[in-house]
């Protein structure tokens, strides 16, 4: 019962506190988050792969390394035994910084990936999965905090993409960046 409570104030939290921008460097965040799962990662043989350039966003970095998490989470917590492949990759887009979480595991079950985004949503069949359904109600409101949207497909090649857009504040500088 901690954790559903943890989990219901993490989601209070994000929706009420707003957002603090200032500019985050992606390089940081995912080097924080490869460290954090490293050890996951390499018990279950799990190929962890990141982005090789840099990105400058406007962001509030607490809430995107929060989105971040709670994405590489749920890849690791529902990509079944398939699961061979977490993938953090990023567009630096015309008006928007997009960033997205693919992996090849075991996929959604069902043909709207969109409701996996509603509070407290939990899939058949995780009841033997720790958690409230919130994880990706909290990427959700951290993406229109800032302006952006989050979206999940199925992946082509098998598995999921659960992708979040973070607007750019015009003016602001930014740096050119080798991506992908």
């Amino acid at each position: 019962i901690a954790a559903l409570v943890e989990s219901i104030n993490t989601y209070i939290e994000t929706r009420e506190q707003g957002i603090y921008r200032a500019s985050t460097r992606l390089r940081t965040i995912v080097s924080d988050l490869r460290e954090e799962f490293r050890p996951r990662l390499e018990a279950r043989g799990i190929r962890w792969e990141e982005p090789e350039g840099d990105l400058l966003i406007q962001a509030d970095r607490m809430a995107l390394v929060r989105a971040l998490r709670n994405l590489v989470e749920n890849a690791l917590k529902h990509g079944g035994e398939s699961l061979s492949r977490i993938s953090l990759e990023c567009e630096d887009g015309r008006d928007c910084h997009v960033l997205a979480v693919r992996d090849d595991g075991a996929g959604f079950p069902g043909s709207d990936p969109s409701r996996l985004f509603a509070p407290f949503s939990r899939s058949r069949g995780s009841a033997s999965w720790e958690g409230a359904g919130l994880g990706l109600a909290i990427v959700k409101e951290v993406a229109e905090l800032h302006g952006g949207e989050a979206w999940a497909d199925i992946a082509p090649e098998g598995g999921m993409i659960v992708t979040l857009s973070v607007p750019k504040i015009p003016g602001t500088p930014g740096e050119p960046s080798s991506l992908m």
